[in-house]
């Protein structure tokens, strides 16, 4: 029996991840996009069930208590998991996840991909202003030192690595990324 395909795209706050992976499910017909749980604020531009699977902090650790997670772990003070009915057994599953998420995947019975999405921090700062108005820069300041510690070690594991740093690009990305998933279909 073929072991279920996980693709998961990494990478530091607003390097473009879930942007890659909505054009991925949007356009590849063999792909299914993995909604992630978590405990923090929706944010305005969000949708329930869309962007997110919103839980308070008991519905969480109910979720973990009772093993319905494949992965989970903390960010910034809040919780992110991914639910194992995120699934689709049939297809390449795409999922947002960070370095901790991947370890754990890793050393499961699952087929796993993990896909560095990369950008220069000034692009990076200027999508985390223009996503959300809400949020305070020292908000935006505190997550982008945390990623300069997060990924400024060893990552653990192999992967493939995207550049998404420009909308002039932006077709670039999107023809690496449907190469690697084809060729990952085709493992």
């Amino acid at each position: 029996m073929a072991k279920v395909k996980i693709l998961i795209l990494f990478g530091e706050s607003c390097a473009g991840k879930d942007y890659i992976q909505n054009w991925v499910v949007s356009n590849l017909p063999n792909t299914h996009k993995m909604i992630s749980c978590t405990t923090r604020e929706k944010r305005s531009n969000e949708q329930e069930g869309i962007d997110y699977f919103f839980l308070t902090n008991d519905q969480f650790a109910e979720k973990v208590f009772n093993g319905e997670m494949l992965e989970a772990s903390s960010y910034g003070g809040e919780f992110y998991g991914t639910s194992i009915d995120a699934l689709d057994i049939d297809k390449i599953n795409i999922g947002v996840m960070d370095i901790a998420g991947i370890e754990i995947l890793m050393n499961s019975d699952f087929d796993v991909l993990p896909v560095y999405v990369a950008a220069m921090p000034k692009t990076r700062i200027a999508r985390a202003i223009n996503r959300d108005s809400k949020t305070p820069v020292s908000k935006i300041c505190e997550r982008f030192l945390e990623d300069e510690d997060k990924f400024s070690g060893i990552i653990p594991f192999d992967f493939e690595t995207i550049i998404n740093d420009s909308k002039l690009m932006e077709q670039d990305v999107f023809s690496q990324v449907e190469e690697i998933i084809n060729n990952f279909g085709q493992k």
